[in-house]
């Protein structure tokens, strides 16, 4: 389902995150304990967004996911 006002990410570990708006340029990034988190896109604009998120520790797979912002 696309977002309107914000997208929440569950992470089981501590993390790196980084979203990329639809032309490669980071929209938002930085570094979130274990828990649930809150983006607030309200004030994105509409596109098709990719989040990585890496965990802290060694040896750990990247998992990539995509997200779509919709203004009505």
């Amino acid at each position: 389902n696309p977002a309107s006002d914000a997208v929440r990410v569950a992470c089981p570990e501590s993390v790196h995150y980084e979203v990329l708006n639809a032309l490669g340029q980071t929209a938002t990034q930085g570094q979130w304990p274990a828990g649930t988190h809150v983006i607030d896109v309200t004030s994105w604009p509409a596109t098709t967004y990719t989040m990585r998120l890496t965990p802290l520790r060694d040896g750990a797979t990247t998992r990539t996911t995509r997200f779509a912002v919709q203004r009505q």
